[in-house]
């Protein structure tokens, strides 16, 4: 599991670098621990942007081609972050529920 930790930590680290968003989250199997072979490393990143949802991640994922492991992305902007938290049905409010900040700009993790 160390080599996995180190892994993601890499991958935020240079999607940080990269990207500079707000904050990143870790979802999804790899949060819970339910992984298994086919598991993606799944990462919501909240970043100001106007570009639409669809060619948000696009030059993220250019940065990241060589990478060894599946990763998922998905970018919300700060206004869409906190317009979804407030209804307790919405995908985010569920991924927030079972998720861990792995970067937040504002605050040294």
């Amino acid at each position: 599991m160390i080599e996995t930790e180190d892994f993601i930590i890499e991958i935020v680290e240079k999607i940080v670098a990269f990207y500079h968003p707000e904050k990143v989250f870790l979802f999804g199997p790899f949060c819970i621990g339910n992984i298994t072979r086919n598991s993606e490393i799944s990462l919501l990143l909240i970043k100001d942007t106007i570009l639409p949802k669809s060619e948000r991640t696009k030059a993220i994922y250019d940065h990241l081609q060589n990478t060894i492991h599946p990763v998922d992305l998905l970018v919300y902007s700060p206004v869409e972050y906190y317009q979804s938290m407030i209804d307790n049905r919405s995908f985010i409010s569920n991924v927030l529920k079972m998720s861990k900040v792995l970067y937040d700009k504002d605050h040294e993790l």
